[in-house]
């Protein structure tokens, strides 16, 4: 699977708000709902992407909640953090709530930025694959309090994504 980025339909995100209150904001007007997509079994999910924030630093790489986003042009020793993809946030989709970033419409600067954060997702796709799939049994079989405390209901929010109409 190519791993690419995709924005989610602001009505699905709000009718998703209802089902689960941890379902994360999609900001029109400045952030949309940017997220990589990627499969768990057999259901689509997207998980948003944010830009690196101090508290992220202190993430551990082995935690399944979160998969950081290095600056692979940085040639320093510790490479520069830029952003996560917060896995804990995933959101089941399909076809009708989603459609392809389009970065041609953002400044160089922006678009620099999200053609590193893509090659880097792909250049470590099995490691985000392998993340989500094990936050997910942790989330939904084990049912780790710390980490589905801080997760959304994916059961829930997959059930909501069988039964969603979009408006006509």
């Amino acid at each position: 699977m190519k791993l690419e980025f995709f924005t989610v339909s602001d009505t699905y995100i709000q009718f998703l708000k209802k089902i689960d209150s941890k379902t994360p904001n999609n900001y029109a007007m400045g952030k949309p709902f940017v997220g990589v997509l990627f499969s768990i079994g057999e259901i689509n999910y997207i998980a948003p992407l944010t830009s690196a924030k101090d508290k992220h630093k202190s993430i551990k790489n082995s935690n399944p909640a979160a998969f950081k986003i290095y600056d692979e042009s940085d040639t320093s020793v510790e490479p520069k953090l830029i952003s996560v993809v917060q896995l804990n946030n995933m959101i089941p989709v399909n076809n009708i709530v989603i459609n392809k970033f389009d970065i041609s419409i953002y400044d160089s600067k922006y678009q620099s930025l999200i053609n590193k954060e893509i090659n880097y997702i792909r250049t470590h796709s099995t490691l985000l694959i392998n993340k989500a799939n094990t936050l997910y049994d942790i989330v939904i079989n084990k049912k780790v309090p710390a980490l589905v405390n801080i997760s959304c209901n994916f059961k829930d929010l997959e059930h909501g994504l069988s039964s969603y109409i979009p408006p006509a």
